[in-house]
């Protein structure tokens, strides 16, 4: 069985009206740098306010990472174009998110 790909924020900033944050996905020699845009209002509608954005923003790539692959994923990605294009991403979400 193979082990889940390795997803770690490496820096946060603020937007307008969302954060930035430069996630690495993969380990640190054969890994990339994704830069993913999270919307206050994905991360509402996804934690509620109960999580910490940089938490809602790793369970998203973990999540995109199993529902798409990581090799598919855009250098540059809106979490909200994960829930417009992989069909039930609310749903799988879940089990990514901290409990």
């Amino acid at each position: 069985m193979s082990r889940p790909v390795e997803v770690r924020i490496v820096r946060e900033a603020e937007a307008p009206r969302a954060w930035d944050f430069d996630i690495r996905i993969g380990d640190h020699t054969r890994g990339r740098i994704v830069r993913l845009r999270l919307a206050w209002a994905d991360y509402e509608h996804w934690s509620g306010g109960r999580l910490a954005p940089e938490e809602v923003a790793a369970a998203v790539m973990r999540c995109a990472v199993e529902a798409v692959g990581a090799d598919a994923i855009p250098e540059r990605e809106d979490a909200a174009t994960f829930r417009r294009t992989t069909p039930g991403f609310d749903e799988r979400l879940i089990d990514h998110l901290p409990r």
